[in-house]
């Protein structure tokens, strides 16, 4: 959990001048026809990268985390009317799935043995270790590492993006294990069963992080027909689960909609961090401009406006 801060600020965004009176200060420098091949060049120079800071970046871990997890599960103080449908929607369609889980997993395994479900049932099985903690986040802290060390964004942020959401999600879990903590179907103790602290069958942790992992990188690559496919291909794990016996249907149902929404609300973090963060570039235009110097009207120079 202290590697979240690596990705949750970026370490090389641009440091703002230190001369600046605010963020929104603009400096105008001009030159003339002369100067203006040295003016470009220092347009064109690499802005410089703030150096690494591993203890102070890990350090800020445990503030990034324990922010984006309030802010996550502390959502119903921030329920708007388009909120509250969403929310009510979600609680109704778990009341319908749990009081059929028994006909919907009958449903669903009288298809057993056409080609067409037994594919996506294995598909769904074959994903089965994404929803294996011990064996993720070994990875994933491994991406955000080797995205911090080369300066990789894009991988630096989604390895955050995962960690933390997976975090969040199991600490979820985890409560509706000691709270609930309802029986699994292969316990042949009916869907109605209930022992806190010992049943482990809801909520699915599987379903919820193949949903999440489909929230993050379809966000990424923000291209329609992959957001399709994965989504279709999250949904092939609670498929699998059901048919298994390991979750009833209501015990996924949930899940897949809290493992989106999670994810969503951790890519929303950090997107406002690296809002927030200062940015600087130079803005070169063509305008009239008369030296001190010379009396020449409207003399043609190059203004060059850097703003941070």
């Amino acid at each position: 959990m202290m590697l979240l801060a690596l990705s949750g600020a970026r370490a090389d965004a641009p440091v703002p001048d230190s001369t600046a009176a605010s963020g929104a200060a603009a400096d105008s420098v001009r030159s003339s026809p002369a100067d203006s091949a040295s003016a470009g060049a220092s347009a064109n120079a690499p802005q410089a990268r703030r150096p690494r800071r591993l203890l102070h970046d890990a350090g800020h871990a445990f503030v990034v985390f324990a922010s984006d997890a309030g802010y996550v599960l502390s959502f119903p103080a921030r329920l708007d009317a388009k909120g509250a449908v969403i929310l009510a929607g979600t609680v109704a369609g778990e009341a319908v799935v749990y009081n059929n889980d028994e006909d919907l997993y009958t449903a669903l395994t009288r298809n057993r043995g056409n080609s067409a479900y037994d594919r996506v049932r294995d598909l769904g099985k074959r994903l089965e270790p994404i929803g294996i903690t011990q064996h993720t986040q070994p990875i994933y802290l491994g991406t955000l590492v080797v995205g911090y060390a080369f300066r990789l964004d894009r991988l630096q942020e989604i390895s955050g993006e995962l960690l933390e959401s997976h975090l969040i999600a199991g600490t979820l879990r985890q409560l509706c294990i000691g709270l609930i903590g309802r029986k699994r179907p292969s316990q042949e103790l009916g869907p109605r069963t209930f022992e806190p602290r010992h049943g482990r069958s809801f909520y699915s942790g599987h379903t919820s992080a193949g949903f999440e992992i489909a929230t993050i990188l379809s966000h990424h690559v923000d291209f329609v027909p992959f957001t399709v496919l994965a989504y279709a291909t999250a949904a092939t794990i609670p498929i699998q689960r059901i048919d298994a016996r390991s979750h009833w249907a209501s015990d996924c149902f949930l899940p897949a909609i809290t493992g989106t929404l999670i994810a969503r609300g951790i890519i929303h973090r950090f997107e406002e961090r690296k809002q927030a963060q200062p940015s600087s570039s130079w803005m070169p235009e063509i305008s009239p401009w008369i030296p001190a110097s010379s009396g020449a009207d409207g003399a043609i120079g190059i203004k060059l406006t850097r703003r941070f």
